[in-house]
């Protein structure tokens, strides 16, 4: 029997039947209350695209409190390591930082405008209508802004949030089109959901220790 496995590369039956790996896994759905209650505390710290600094010095204390090896680099990546001195072959595990959102439907984002169209003073563009559904990483936090019009510092009573990528295309405005500015429209909070999907981590059970792979 044929197999494109490269040599020395264990399947993920033999690693499933390991014990460290089983009581892993069992950790996991032993500890879910204090799991969540730690996601929750993280996922309050403020942390669009590019300035994610608060959430990897939470991150950092974190993992030096377990005892880790830990830095934060020049990017602004956390990198912790169980054992700073060994020289074995590593396993990384990685994932994100900053906060990955997706804008709502136009049916609930309808719901929170007034019959001008607003949310506080802040007029929902149909210009934002394609980006509904989809998801994006949020660019900053406004504050305030420059109005170009006369060059004054203009100071939000309610702050507002641009999306990476998310600009004003003029495609759907009269007044607009073949306009080259490309905006960042600003949306308000209420309009945005954060994207992260729960992972339940099932007990390993007979099957799945077997090799299961389904």
């Amino acid at each position: 029997m044929s197999t494109n496995v490269a040599p020395g590369v264990s399947l993920i039956g033999d690693v499933a039947r390991e014990s460290g790996v089983r009581e892993a896994l069992q950790f996991f759905t032993r500890e879910k209350q204090w799991i969540n209650e730690q996601h929750l505390e993280l996922c309050r710290i403020p942390s669009p695209t590019f300035l994610e600094h608060r959430r990897a010095e939470w991150m950092a204390a974190q993992f030096r409190a377990y005892g880790c090896e830990t830095q934060i680099d020049r990017a602004g990546n956390v990198i912790a390591f169980l054992q700073a001195d060994d020289k074995g072959p590593l396993v990384a595990v990685t994932a994100h930082l900053d906060t990955v959102i997706a804008p709502k439907s136009r049916e609930e984002i309808a719901k929170t405008l007034n019959a001008e169209g607003r949310n506080k003073g802040l007029w929902f563009d149909m210009e934002m209508l394609p980006y509904c559904g989809q998801e994006f990483r949020v660019r900053q936090r406004v504050r305030t802004f420059i109005n170009d019009q006369d060059g004054k510092m203009v100071e939000l009573k309610n702050e507002a949030i641009t999306l990476e990528g998310v600009v004003c295309s003029g495609n759907r405005s009269l007044r607009r089109w073949f306009c080259s500015r490309e905006i960042y429209p600003y949306w308000r909070e209420c309009w945005l959901e954060r994207v992260d999907p729960a992972v339940e981590v099932p007990e390993p059970g007979p099957a799945w220790a077997a090799g299961d792979r389904r």
